[in-house]
């Protein structure tokens, strides 16, 4: 078990929030996997920009990786979205069946941003925020219900906006001291009680809102810094016990998140403990499973696996109905999660798989000792992020 059976996970765990669960139960929310996401983002971000890259001599490198990494799975999944909603027209379903619904809502420029938002994915979060009315697109501060989402091509995509915001700034955070990093946190942190104070404590505010989620990518990176100290001071077998120990301690809190309801803990805190298990948890995890062939390939399939999701569920919905119980929940599921992973197995096959070997060719042309161990000695041998 490592960082990447952990991203395959949390993927899994929005199949099955989106789709009903196995016997009405989830591994975790949608909320949390999402958020983890960002935390392991944040990781694997300070990882490679102190292995990999130099960030000042590569920034354009990097960037152009990560564009390589994100647009074309996405563009693909774009693709198979619009497919789909074609399909599920007839049904009421689907993005283009709520586009027709409010066509005399959207002017020329608000269509054009459409289009934009579409092709680059930046800016596609800001949908949750905003409802069409007769005046076109507003700004609403309700909850996702009635929102402007559901004429996202891929609804998944909102989060990949702010992974990709965090990319362009991850170069300039990964080089701040530690010292500065940290007072980056408090501030994203001070600004998520602020939320809270004045009632922005429901979704999207509780963790769609970038200035606020800052904390969990930074968070990432300062575990990773944590990590690194600890190998440089210890060497690398003091981190074979962070493993047991976050285990038994992912376990604890997972039963808390089971028992939540009745003891009606707070929310919050349930996240909290989520985030201090990720934050000692993820340099563990990624040194017991370094090198390993099968969790890098396991990793692979939670990014199409992500975006491929949503279409599949349409289709599901379309030909066999919404589920009503809890077992038709299951199996809804279970359908879906055979048929992603098939879908994204060949997606790896025929897409990833060729980018992924230029993408290493361009890292090893720019940096010939990029896979030597750095000064932290946590060598960077699984696929470039």
């Amino acid at each position: 078990m490592g960082l990447g059976f952990l991203r395959l996970l949390f993927a899994a765990s929005v199949i099955c929030a989106h789709g009903g669960g196995i016997l009405g139960y989830d591994f975790t929310t949608a909320r949390a996997a999402v958020q983890g996401f960002f935390m392991l983002s944040g990781f694997l971000m300070q990882l490679v920009l102190t292995e990999k890259y130099d960030p000042r001599s590569e920034l354009m490198l990097f960037y152009s990786n990560r564009a390589l990494r994100i647009y074309p799975i996405y563009f693909l999944a774009m693709f198979v979205a619009i497919v789909v909603a074609v399909f599920v027209y007839p049904y009421s379903m689907g993005f283009l069946y709520n586009l027709h619904e409010v066509l005399s809502g959207i002017n020329p420029l608000e269509w054009i941003r459409f289009v934009l938002t579409s092709l680059f994915i930046f800016g596609e979060d800001a949908y949750v925020y905003e409802r069409v009315s007769a005046a076109g697109l507003q700004f609403t501060a309700g909850g996702v219900g009635n929102a402007a989402e559901t004429y996202i091509i891929d609804p998944p995509a909102w989060s990949i906006s702010l992974e990709l915001t965090f990319y362009l700034l991850a170069p300039f955070l990964a080089r701040l001291t530690t010292r500065w990093l940290v007072l980056v946190l408090i501030f994203s942190f001070a600004l998520r009680v602020g939320g809270w104070s004045i009632g922005l404590d429901y979704d999207p505010w509780t963790y769609r809102f970038f200035p606020f989620e800052i904390l969990l990518f930074g968070a990432g990176m300062l575990s990773y810094r944590c990590g690194a100290s600890i190998v440089a001071a210890l060497g690398p077998r003091f981190l074979r016990w962070i493993f047991p120990i976050s285990l038994a301690g992912g376990v604890a809190l997972h039963l808390a998140v089971l028992a939540a309801d009745r003891v009606h803990l707070p929310e919050e805190v349930i996240y909290l403990g989520f985030y201090c298990f990720l934050f000692v948890a993820l340099p563990g995890l990624f040194y017991r499973a370094k090198g390993s062939k099968l969790d890098s390939r396991l990793g692979s399939f939670s990014y199409p696996v992500y975006l491929l999701h949503w279409p599949v569920l349409l289709i599901y919905n379309a030909c066999f109905g919404a589920a009503q119980n809890i077992y038709g929940g299951t199996v809804r599921t279970i359908i879906c999660c055979l048929v992603v992973f098939l879908l994204s197995y060949a997606v790896i096959v025929l897409v990833e798989r060729p980018i992924e070997k230029m993408r290493h060719r361009r890292v090893r042309h720019s940096s010939p000792d990029s896979t030597a161990i750095g000064a932290t000695g946590m060598v960077v041998s699984s696929p470039v992020p």
